[in-house]
């Protein structure tokens, strides 16, 4: 379901002091209050910026970034990292949540502020994205390492892995951004049913492996709004051996490749146990086009038509 928002907030549980060990590194040192609190930047972008004032009251709390938290039993949470004008100067300070119970989280020993997330958005597909397999078109959030894909020329591939990482699009801004391209905007059927990925998961289509936003033409192919996307989501990659081509709504979509670090996942620990160590992928030899300048002109001109017959 889609949840719109006007501002971006952060609804607070449980806050936790790290004290400066050296350089950008600050280590636990104590749990210093729970107390709910809705923080908001006070701006009508819908996101947090690294260095927002996000606090309304005379208490300066300025925006850091966010870390993944993993969860007891599986999962993860992502939580805001501040600093406060009311806590001593070589200190910051880690936020979960409201409603989550502290004892249920495991929390990082250490927070280097370097790694905080601000880095660029995972390339991937929305949850509920149709992928061909050897027993018919299946779910992305349901495909399971093992299982057997459908490339775009016909073979069967193994999934090696997949990637899967949570959003929460108020503290990713434009870097959060999904494009959506409506069933029969690539060409007649294709799609088969409208398909959202994010920003840079690459189509493939007349020989070119095109960014999704690259696409957007406003006729079939659009950005979805930020005020559209919900509080908190999750997107998936497909891993397999090498650098394919698979079905994704019946639209041919590249596999996962090592543009991003796979470190951007909420389970890269899994990829680590289980191969115990990054392994690169050859990039497959079609050119890239990462912008709407670089698109040809004869695929441009066809999409847009296309687009005037899409649903």
């Amino acid at each position: 379901m889609i949840t719109r928002k006007n501002m971006a907030t952060y609804d607070a549980g449980s806050y936790f002091s790290y004290e400066l060990n050296s350089g950008t590194t600050f280590d636990f040192l104590e749990q210093i209050h729970s107390s709910p609190f809705t923080y908001d930047d006070n701006e009508a972008d819908n996101t947090f910026e690294v260095g927002d004032d996000i606090n309304s009251t005379p208490i300066v709390t300025t925006f850091l970034g966010t870390i993944i938290v993993p969860i007891a039993g599986g999962g993860t949470v992502e939580a805001m990292v501040g600093q406060f004008s009311t806590v001593a100067f070589n200190q910051r300070v880690l936020i979960l949540p409201d409603g989550l119970d502290p004892a249920t989280v495991t929390l990082p020993a250490s927070i280097d502020l370097n790694d905080l997330d601000t880095s660029d958005f995972v390339t991937c597909f929305a949850k509920g994205t149709g992928i061909a397999t050897d027993l018919g078109t299946r779910a992305v959030e349901d495909l399971q390492i093992g299982d057997t894909v459908t490339t775009a020329d016909g073979r069967q591939v193994r999934v090696k892995w997949i990637g899967r990482q949570t959003i929460l699009p108020r503290f990713r801004g434009d870097r959060a951004r999904m494009v959506c391209i409506r069933q029969g905007a690539l060409a007649e059927g294709v799609p088969n049913a409208d398909l959202t990925v994010t920003a840079d998961h690459g189509m493939v289509l007349d020989g070119y492996v095109v960014n999704a936003s690259a696409l957007v033409n406003g006729n079939g192919i659009d950005w979805v709004p930020l005020t559209d996307l919900p509080e908190r989501f999750t997107v998936y990659h497909v891993e397999t051996e090498a650098h394919d081509v698979i079905l994704a709504n019946g639209a041919a979509s590249e596999t996962y490749i090592d543009y991003v670090a796979r470190s951007s996942f909420d389970n890269h620990a899994e990829y680590l146990a289980l191969y115990g160590a990054e392994f690169a992928i050859p990039e497959m030899p079609l050119p890239r086009i990462s912008s709407a300048r670089q698109v040809p002109a004869f695929l441009r001109d066809r999409l847009s038509g296309q687009g005037r017959n899409a649903a």
